[in-house]
Order: C-alpha cells, then sequence, then structure tokens
C-alpha cells in the first residue's frame, strides 16, 4: 500500500495557448517506496489520456510510448525530437550518449505542430510534482485505480514488449537499464495473466 503524505506545492502549468501560469495545490503523493507493481493496460491509458489536458496528454503519450522516466522527459528540448523520434539522454547512464527512441507517426506530428506554435525551447516546462498531480486528477475522473504512477507508463513498456515476444535483452535495452536484474521483474506473470489463465483452463 501506498504510504500518502500532504504538502504544498507551486505547480508551472502550460495554458493550451502556451502562457506559463504558476498555481499552487495542496495535493497527497506517496512516499517512499512505490510497490505497485501492476503494469499499466492499454485500456486504462486510453482512459486517463482522454481525462488529461492537452499538453500533459503529450507528455504521458510520450512516457507510453518510450518508456522512458519523468525525469529524463522534464529535460527534453525541441532540438531532441528528430527523425520521427526523440533523442534521450539515460539518467542512470554516465557516458551521456543519447539513445534515440522512435514514435509514432501521430505523436511526432502533434510534437512538431506544438513546436509550431511555440517558441519554448524546453518541452515540458513542469515539475514532477506537477506531473504527479495531473495524473492523480485523470485517475480520479478516469475511475481506474488510484496505485497508477508515472512509472506505470514505464512498466506498461517493458509488459507490453515481454508479451510481444521479445527477450529480455531487447526489453533491457529498450528501457536503458543498466541491471538485468531490473528488467526480470517484466518476465514474471501479472494477477491478470494468472486470472486468465484460471479461467481458460476451468471453461
Amino acid at each position: 500500500m501506498l504510504r500518502m503524505g500532504k504538502r504544498k506545492i507551486l505547480c508551472r502549468l502550460l495554458t493550451p495557448i502556451g502562457k506559463i501560469v504558476l498555481e499552487e495545490y495542496d495535493v497527497s503523493r506517496p512516499s517512499g517506496q512505490i510497490t505497485d507493481t501492476e503494469p499499466l493496460e492499454f485500456w486504462e491509458y486510453e482512459l486517463i489520456i482522454a481525462k488529461l489536458e492537452p499538453h500533459w496528454q503529450l507528455f504521458y503519450a510520450l512516457l507510453w510510448e518510450t518508456g522512458i522516466r519523468v525525469s529524463e522527459a522534464l529535460k527534453l528540448t525541441r532540438k531532441d525530437f528528430e527523425n520521427m523520434g526523440v533523442y534521450v539522454i539515460r539518467s542512470k547512464r554516465k557516458d551521456h550518449l543519447r539513445d534515440h527512441l522512435p514514435l509514432s507517426l501521430g505523436l511526432f506530428s502533434r510534437f512538431r505542430l506544438l513546436f509550431q506554435l511555440t517558441r519554448m525551447q524546453r518541452v515540458f516546462p513542469y515539475t514532477a510534482s506537477a506531473a504527479w498531480l495531473a495524473l492523480k486528477r485523470a485517475c480520479k475522473a478516469a475511475g481506474v485505480r488510484e496505485s497508477i504512477h508515472p512509472h506505470s507508463f514505464r512498466h506498461g513498456l517493458g509488459f507490453r514488449l515481454r508479451r510481444e515476444g521479445y527477450d529480455i535483452a531487447v526489453v533491457q535495452r529498450a528501457l536503458g537499464q543498466k541491471d538485468m536484474h531490473s528488467t526480470e521483474r517484466y518476465f514474471k506473470a501479472t494477477l491478470g495473466e494468472i486470472e486468465a489463465a484460471l479461467r481458460k483452463v476451468n471453461t
């Protein structure tokens, strides 16, 4: 179970017309170790995206397609989006080399449109707390489990790759993980898979 702690945060939010505003919120967010490891399913993702503001839709769609960490996404600039993808410096790498991660045509086109409408260099001028708050509100509005957190989008990609039959080395490289033990979690059976197996053998 997640432990919750209340505090005030000052969020830098980007309005649909490109104006940055500051808003103060009382927000509860998990402290300590996040224990929810169930993957984010596609139907949950669709419900959440539908409840997010357009700029947050871009943010979480990027996390869904690439599996990058929130800290990595917040550092991106418009120059990082090239060749139908995004160049990312992995936070756990010491060589500071960039990985090129391909994006779907639809998502890449939306970023290109954003760059035409704004002159911002940083693509996401937010804080991690603001990203958490936006997701928390969307989950509540969508009626999905409250344990979903920004890292769930990264977990979702790992499980999707495994379900498509890719081996552990591919999943490890796609997520930019140094330790293969961290990747092994995606090769364990999920509760949904266990339930589906039991239904199949009992019908």
